[in-house]
């Protein structure tokens, strides 16, 4: 298993493959194969190695890479364009949800944090989900985190390193209307 300092040489949404098109549609494959390949495939999910949590995730994933080196051999009339462009778009699609789930749930513990009198706890969440923030792959979506995490908790960040009270934290955080 890879050290928590060793950064991947990929990019994690490459292994997510959707189960089904944007319309909804999937069909079920069922096919034997050796022993020893259901112990690798077993193996690699139970690694953790990969951003793969099921057996149907490893073998979604090596259906398309395998299709994509056949293609690559000898192109044969393939829809793997169409495949990549509807994967990319549920992918894009997961992870616009990912972010707005984040952030509900973000507001909802300062929110908590807050009506049980804890600011410094508030700030403390908000100031490690920005350091996790801080720690993702540079891109769209980490920049997009950060932004959002400003235009939210900017000045609550502010009062991070200085001496923080109740008064001082809602002022900081003030109502807000989810988006």
């Amino acid at each position: 298993m890879p050290k928590p300092s060793d950064a991947p040489v990929y990019d994690p949404s490459d292994f997510l493959i959707s189960p089904s098109d944007a319309r909804g549609v999937s069909y079920h494959l069922s096919f034997r194969c050796m022993p020893d390949m259901v112990r690798a495939i077993d193996q690699i999910l139970q690694s953790k190695t990969f951003p793969l949590g099921t057996r149907g995730d490893l073998l979604r994933f090596a259906l398309r890479e395998g299709l994509r080196i056949l293609d690559r051999l000898e192109p044969v009339s393939s829809v793997m364009k169409r495949v990549d462009i509807v994967n990319g778009m549920m992918a894009e699609e997961n992870a616009h949800m990912d972010f707005m789930a984040v952030f509900v749930h973000l507001d909802e513990t300062v929110r908590k944090y807050m009506a049980d009198s804890a600011p410094e706890q508030a700030v403390r969440t908000i100031t490690v989900v920005k350091h996790q923030f801080e720690s993702m792959p540079e891109g769209y979506w980490r920049d997009r985190y950060l932004a959002e995490l400003q235009n939210r908790y900017g000045k609550a960040l502010a009062l991070a390193p200085k001496g923080i009270t109740l008064s001082l934290v809602r002022g900081a955080l003030g109502p807000r209307e989810p988006e």
